[in-house]
């Protein structure tokens, strides 16, 4: 097994400079997932289905997700999860990173009931939280979404002690990220075939606060690659609203002359493509585009950002 290097755990409206997220799997929960793992425990309230509460309502896209009981409002004294099984089964390209982006969505007691993710690399004989590098290295966190409100802090503490998400919070998209050979290819001979456990835990006090739990949606499995224009300075000055309802502004630091802006949706189609000229904003309406997570590629002659947007109705 090789070394972690660097952890990275934020949201995923931060914008990646001159780099391109190769996509490689997309859990959207409409068909069965094999390497998605519920807890048998009859205590377990994590269903796969469409939640039908008054605050988690919706799905990012299609109808379903994953939801700690589609019906019912969470008990006290609950400790619930699931395990997302990740390497080569999945991700023929674990060459250098493994990132891994969701969105949710939460109605909880602050500070008390929430979610939290912990990893293991040895089959789930130990379980780290996501702040603790599960070999050595450096590590970094970056825990801020699109309003530059700050979440998931290591002081942000659950009644079990562990730092994770809690209240009642809108629908956010957030990845974490490990990069350098996470995972062993099974062209070595002897085969060292690693697989990475990521298990989304959601825990409750003893007080019944009669409140709804965590709705997850659009896991997406992907990788992070140098652009092949090149690291540049940044150009895009902000991308919003993010999430989106009805359409996209895209603002430049400064007027650009000729600018072109790709679209693609989780599968990697592109559902998008038009250039510009002499401009220091684009108004995109995404009227068209089904509730979901979507790559904005925008390049110029010398540069190119990706930003993720998540369209919502």
């Amino acid at each position: 097994m090789k070394n972690l290097v660097f952890l990275l755990f934020c949201s995923f409206t931060t914008v990646i400079h001159a780099q391109i997220a190769d996509m490689f799997d997309t859990l959207d929960f409409e068909s069965p997932y094999e390497y998605i793992l519920l807890n048998s425990d009859s205590a377990n309230l994590w269903q796969i289905g469409t939640p039908q509460k008054t605050w988690l309502n919706d799905a990012t896209s299609g109808v379903n997700g994953i939801i700690t009981d589609t019906v019912a409002l969470y008990p006290s004294n609950n400790h619930s999860y699931f395990d997302l099984q990740i390497g080569y089964f999945n991700n023929p390209v674990f060459d250098f990173n493994c990132f891994v982006m969701f969105s949710h969505k939460m109605d909880s007691d602050t500070l008390h009931d929430g979610g939290y993710l912990t990893t293991s690399m040895d089959g789930g004989e130990t379980w780290n939280d996501v702040f603790t590098p599960l070999d050595f290295g450096a590590y970094q966190l970056d825990n801020i979404d699109h309003e530059g409100n700050f979440y998931y802090q290591n002081y942000d503490t659950l009644c079990n002690g562990e730092s994770g998400f809690s209240g009642r919070r809108n629908w956010e998209t957030t990845f974490i990220g490990w990069t350098v050979y996470l995972v062993e290819p099974p062209t070595l001979n002897p085969p060292v075939i690693d697989t990475l456990l990521v298990r989304f835990n959601f825990i409750s006090d003893s007080l019944d606060n009669q409140r709804e739990g965590w709705l997850i949606d659009d896991i997406v499995l992907c990788t992070i690659r140098n652009s092949s224009i090149g690291e540049n300075e940044p150009f895009v000055k902000s991308v919003y609203p993010n999430p989106s309802i009805s359409g996209v502004t895209i603002a430049f630091l400064a007027i650009e002359p000729d600018v072109a802006l790709e679209v693609y949706s989780n599968d990697g189609r592109l559902v998008f493509t038009e250039e510009y000229n002499a401009v220091q904003q684009i108004e995109y309406p995404n009227a068209f585009l089904v509730p979901g997570v979507y790559q904005f590629v925008v390049k110029t002659k010398n540069a190119s950002e990706v930003h993720q947007v998540v369209v919502q109705r």
